[in-house]
């Protein structure tokens, strides 16, 4: 046996998979989610963002860094609207897309 490389088949993962998963969501192609059920993304009102004190729940925003989520649960940077694993960020305007966002790890 020797080493040997592979390559994925489906264009990679984390950011290029949830760019493909997020492109097909906006094209209205059911996508299956392989490990967790999806969350609809949420944003906070500007006057309750997250905080180690008041934490957000999985797929609600915007955080800053982790202790601003629920224990377990960590913040998530999206960009172009890639969000994290079991959120679906098409529940929120193409313009609000780019935010942090809570997520189960």
């Amino acid at each position: 046996a020797g080493l040997g490389v592979w390559f994925s088949p489906f264009g990679g993962y984390y950011d290029p998979r949830q760019r493909r998963v997020q492109a097909a969501r906006d094209a209205g192609i059911p996508v299956r989610e392989e490990t967790k059920d999806q969350k609809d993304a949420s944003l906070r009102p500007p006057d309750t963002p997250c905080s180690e004190k008041n934490p957000c729940e999985a797929g609600e925003g915007s955080c800053k860094e982790h202790s601003d989520c629920k224990k377990g649960l960590e913040c998530w940077f999206t960009r172009e609207g890639v969000g994290p694993p079991g959120v679906n960020m098409s529940s929120l305007s193409k313009d609000k897309r780019s935010t942090q966002i809570c997520f189960d790890p």
